[in-house]
């Protein structure tokens, strides 16, 4: 289950207006306001049987139900696939979960797979999941603004200036289980010990932003307006993006060996995109409801979210087998060397488990070490019997002799900047009072910040710009006698969905366009009939990883038509 509760606490808004004449007017005011995110997350499993598929044929024989076949391939009419492979299933679900908890809690022996960290009875639910954050926004902003309508070169102008600043304080709460030690179980096998109980995990971060504005519209002719404008914006991040819940993964070696030791965790810190846009456009109105107009805009971005790695030692947790000087691993390199002995996995363990139970005394260890007596005075024929019984009676925990322990600890940063820019055009035409017309735009978008295709499928991720293309719509107009009625063809290019969406490919839709249809007409003055017809081109949506062949998701679509009758009161 997954709950996402935002919630808008009031804020304090101070707003201040002083008028030098009817053309002029200054603006000030102060904000103030808090917002909270909390997200909860829990997961809850039963388990009756392993990854084998031992007794397929329980399912169709005690799950309550009918499994039946179909043909998936079959169902699609637009696209020539290979029915030959394309055999599916249908079952009831919850039927089937009915079915077979009875069935399985009646077997005498039965014994479930679970986890060996989890503590339930055969078949019943257990938690294996859990999450919690809040992250809470507080704000304080300001803001002057001045508007302004006067004439340069005698044409009339608009004006409007304005700043604002914001300072945001961010605090995130995960309520988690906290990591309290690592143990190093044997040889390279090391374990997470985590607390008994949830508790709340808190991180503080803070940030502040200047952002001006300024717009300007100028009636170059009578017939032509000339707009310009300026201004720098900011978008928050993601709040799934900045909770707390940090994960630690244990060592998979002795870090005195050579290993990294990672870690995973949001990042309350995130800064919000900031974005300095800049738009000129020029508009020639050349009838009462006709005009053209064509714009050009730019935007410069900052703060887009990568992914960094910081090395960082988290919850205070020691390393149990950095061979440091002063520590019982340490000891133990020492020892061993002065033995001749080889430091690998096997031997510095063995080592370190005894001069641990030893206290301390190195030579009382080493002593214990070459006559393979392990620390309750039995002794053992041969070091592969020896290690054996350390292994499985002595494990060593981290204490307070210990360096901290240093993991890779991966989250989202801002470490990306990209630029778009493109143009847009629009034009709209009525053929004089006969009520026929059309609307037609295009946008152009380009982006500085491309995904490789080509690029090794097993190196690194990369950042590209998602959600970017082409677009145009073209709509036939009839406005008269009551009726409107509109024709429409929009269009859209192919789409970058997701960067590295599988072994580091992009995922992309294909490119997309639909006709649509209405038509109101007026009954009465409060009543009007409407017809809208949907998609009547059967477009279909397509997915594909790197290469439009690579088809990951084909969903086809029907035209859909709605009948509808307005009445107001």
């Amino acid at each position: 289950m997954v709950e996402l509760v935002p919630l808008e606490l009031p804020g304090v808004v101070f707003d201040f207006e002083y008028r030098t004449d009817d053309n002029s007017k200054l603006s000030a005011g102060l904000d103030y306001y808090k917002n909270v995110n909390e997200s909860q997350y829990s997961q809850m499993e039963a388990r009756f049987g392993d990854w084998s598929g031992t007794n397929p044929g329980d399912l169709q024989k005690y799950g309550g139900t009918d499994i039946k076949t179909f043909c998936m391939s079959c169902q699609f009419k637009s696209v020539d696939l290979d029915t030959s492979n394309g055999t599916a299933y249908r079952f009831d679900a919850v039927k089937a979960w009915d079915g077979l908890a009875a069935y399985y809690s009646n077997i005498a022996g039965f014994t479930p797979v679970l986890p060996t960290s989890v503590s339930a009875a055969a078949k019943a639910p257990y938690l294996s999941g859990f999450a919690h954050n809040t992250v809470q926004e507080t704000v304080k902003a300001a803001y002057v603004q001045f508007s302004m309508e006067g004439s340069f070169l005698s044409r009339p102008v608009k004006i409007l200036a304005g700043v604002r600043y914001e300072d945001t304080d961010v605090l995130v709460t995960a309520y988690q289980n906290i990591p309290t030690n690592i143990q190093w179980q044997q040889k390279n096998n090391f374990a997470i010990l985590q607390g008994s109980s949830i508790q709340p995990y808190q991180q503080k971060a803070s940030y502040s932003n200047l952002l001006p504005s300024l717009d300007m519209a100028m009636n170059v002719t009578d017939n032509i307006i000339g707009r310009m404008s300026f201004s720098v914006t900011a978008a928050r991040p993601q709040y799934s993006s900045m909770y707390a819940t940090t994960s630690v993964n244990a060592p998979g070696n002795p870090s005195y060996l050579g290993t990294t030791t990672t870690a995973s965790s949001g990042n309350p810190a995130l800064k919000p995109l900031i974005s300095q846009n800049f738009d000129v456009s020029a508009e020639w109105y050349y009838g009462s409801n006709s005009y053209i107009s064509l714009g050009y805009y730019r935007k410069a971005v900052q703060n887009f979210i990568g992914n960094g790695v910081t090395n960082t030692s988290l919850f205070g947790l020691t390393d149990p087998a950095s061979g440091k000087s002063g520590t019982r691993s340490g000891a133990a390199v020492t020892a061993l060397q002065g033995l001749n002995e080889p430091v690998n996995t096997n031997t510095m363990f063995v080592m370190t488990a005894l001069v641990d139970r030893a206290g301390g005394n190195v030579a009382q260890a080493t002593e214990q070490y070459e006559t393979l007596t392990d620390p309750a005075g039995n002794t053992y024929p041969d070091f592969g019997t020896f290690q054996a019984a350390m292994f499985a009676n002595y494990p060593v925990t981290g204490n307070s002799t210990d360096p901290l322990q240093i993991f890779a600890l991966s989250q989202p940063i801002n470490n990306q900047t990209a630029n778009i820019d493109g143009f847009e055009f629009s034009w709209q035409h009525f053929f004089g009072d006969t009520g026929f017309g059309f609307a037609a735009s295009a946008t152009t978008v380009n982006g500085d910040v491309g995904l490789d295709d080509a690029a090794n499928p097993y190196g690194a991720s990369q950042f590209a710009l998602e959600g970017l293309s082409n677009t145009y719509n073209i709509t036939g107009i009839y406005e008269k006698y009551g009726f409107e009625a509109r024709i429409v063809y929009n269009w859209r290019d192919k789409y970058l969905q997701q960067a590295n969406a599988s072994q580091f490919g992009g995922r992309y839709a294909a490119a997309y366009g639909q006709w649509d249809a209405s038509v109101n007409y007026e009954l009465r003055p409060n009543i009007i009939l409407s017809f809208e017809a949907l998609n009547m081109n059967k477009g279909h949506i397509v997915q594909y990883v790197r290469v439009p062949t690579d088809v990951i998701n084909y969903q086809e679509l029907d035209s859909r038509y709605e009948l509808g009758i307005r009445y107001k009161f």
